[in-house]
């Protein structure tokens, strides 16, 4: 031990040698091999596509109900995707908005459709609480259908951050209904 300016250090033994750059470097090229010489993975292994299902009638009014179909990619060849329905949607990031249920947008990466989003919905959106997602509703179903950002920071409790932060996340489509 010696020490140099009021600080007291450990003398190193000369027969050791401090390994850990030669190891990091080992490391470092196993890990670039085994990276190169792996196949690229499928990022996408199956189509989805929005099938309409039963029209069941909820006291008195028909809701239009979709259900989700999975074709894999393996399947997928054209002969296939011609005797899909004609009403099918294939669910892609152009989908328009609104199309999807609200439910299935944050599986699909899509936009949620704010004026058709319940409250579990909009509480998966980053920044939204219960209280906020209240909030959303009840100015919703009062004022009618949120247009845009303009009528997104009318509500308590959203700001311009907050609106910055959701507006990619969301569309505006208005919530039609079927008769």
């Amino acid at each position: 031990m010696y020490r140099k300016r009021g600080i007291y250090f450990l003398e190193k033994d000369s027969t050791e040698r401090d390994l850990r750059v030669p190891v990091l470097l080992i490391l470092g090229a196993i890990i670039l091999a085994v990276s190169w010489s792996s196949p690229e993975p499928e990022l996408q292994t199956s189509l989805y596509y929005l099938a309409p299902a039963a029209s069941p009638s909820y006291e008195g009014k028909a809701e239009v109900v979709r259900e989700v179909v999975r074709i894999p990619r393996e399947q997928a060849n054209q002969d296939a995707l011609n005797d899909l329905p004609l009403d099918m949607l294939a669910i892609t990031p152009d989908l328009p908005c609104g199309t999807a249920p609200p439910e299935l947008t944050q599986l699909f990466n899509l936009p949620l459709p704010i004026n058709q989003a319940d409250q579990k919905s909009l509480m998966l959106l980053p920044g939204i609480g219960p209280k906020l997602a209240e909030r959303i509703i009840t100015f919703r179903e009062g004022q009618g259908p949120i247009n845009g950002p303009e009528d997104l920071r009318r509500i308590h409790g959203i700001g311009p951050k907050t609106t910055a932060r959701l507006t990619p996340l969301l569309c505006f489509a208005p919530f039609e209904t079927t008769p």
